[in-house]
């Protein structure tokens, strides 16, 4: 029981941290998108909120769950290929010598890739919160 205590405490403390601190009124809003008890009926935007944060956490929850399942699997798969892995690995350094030293062109290294971050709203303010919750964690 006090292991538990001490995870949740080390958590709740991570809360504080300059990095983290700042976010938290944005994903605030990002989750209720307006102000909860400023309408009419501000009890439901309160519930509301707690229920799309719960939604956000859950990303967490599944995004982690799934890393930490899949780990084994990709440990396992290092352990069995290792020497393929550190031939395949020796060749990528070379090759990435080679164009540091500009004797080598790869043109699929030098282009720059973003994402639009408006295909993600799906217009169902849950959705959002868990989706948010994804790409987050």
């Amino acid at each position: 029981m006090l292991d538990l205590l001490g995870i949740f405490g080390a958590g709740a403390l991570t809360i504080a941290t300059p990095c983290v601190l700042p976010l938290i009124p944005i994903y605030l809003a990002a989750l209720m998108g307006k102000m909860p008890g400023r309408e009419p009926g501000g009890e439901r935007g309160r519930w509301q909120l707690v229920g799309r944060a719960g939604l956000f956490a859950s990303g967490f929850l599944i995004v982690f769950t799934a890393l930490g399942m899949g780990a084994s699997v990709v440990g396992s798969f290092l352990a069995e290929n290792r020497a393929w892995l550190q031939a395949a690995g020796a060749a990528l350094i070379g090759l990435f010598g080679l164009r540091f030293l500009g004797l080598l062109r790869l043109p699929w290294l030098e282009r720059t890739l973003r994402g639009n971050d408006r295909k993600l709203k799906t217009g169902l303010k849950g959705l959002d919160a868990l989706l948010m919750g994804l790409v987050f964690a």
